[in-house]
């Protein structure tokens, strides 16, 4: 989620960030020294996982970078849940945090769509992304014309099968026959 800060473009922009990010981080806390070491533009929220299912919070922004682990109470944000991190603004993360604990121990991907909705999801919502960092089961929508993500349909996908897809599909033609051939 975006932030405030605009104009503080000394660093480097969010989305080649999170790029490198996603090709040298194999944890959280590999995401993290990448994120420390890493001269950052704006202010973003980040919440970040991995397959072991480490997670934690993250508020960046050029001068500092808060991490929040799971269960950790920050005194600007409700109760949090032991294995949750919540990030949010005031009034969401109240709607937020008492879905949570109505929903715990219950929570599977239905239940976050309809857990992240308005007025978790702000009007402008423009995307939602729900992971299963295990798996890399990904589900995602988009906002429509005049409505936001939280009420369009969900997509799902899995990231290692993408990886794998586009994989094959960027290697040169005559490398696979010849490889075929040589056999």
């Amino acid at each position: 989620m975006g932030g405030r800060g605009e104009g503080d473009w000394d660093g480097m922009p969010m989305t080649f960030l999170l790029r490198d990010v996603m090709e040298r981080a194999a944890t959280v806390d590999e995401a993290l020294a990448i994120l420390r070491q890493t001269p950052r533009t704006c202010e973003y929220y980040y919440v970040l996982s991995d397959k072991s299912k480490a997670m934690v919070g993250v508020h960046a922004n050029p001068q500092q970078l808060v991490v929040l682990r799971p269960g950790e109470q920050h005194p600007l944000l409700p109760h949090v849940p032991d294995d949750t991190v919540l990030i949010s603004g005031p009034d969401r993360a109240e709607h937020l945090s008492r879905r949570l604990v109505e929903h715990y121990g219950r929570i599977d991907v239905a239940a976050m769509i309809e857990i992240i909705k308005r007025p978790v999801a702000m009007r402008s919502n423009l995307h939602n992304a729900i992971f299963a960092p295990e798996t890399l089961d990904m589900w995602f929508a988009d906002a429509g014309k005049t409505s936001p993500a939280c009420d369009e349909p969900y997509a799902h996908c899995n990231l290692g099968e993408l990886i794998r897809f586009y994989g094959e599909a960027a290697r040169p033609a005559g490398r696979d026959a010849a490889a075929s051939a040589r056999r």
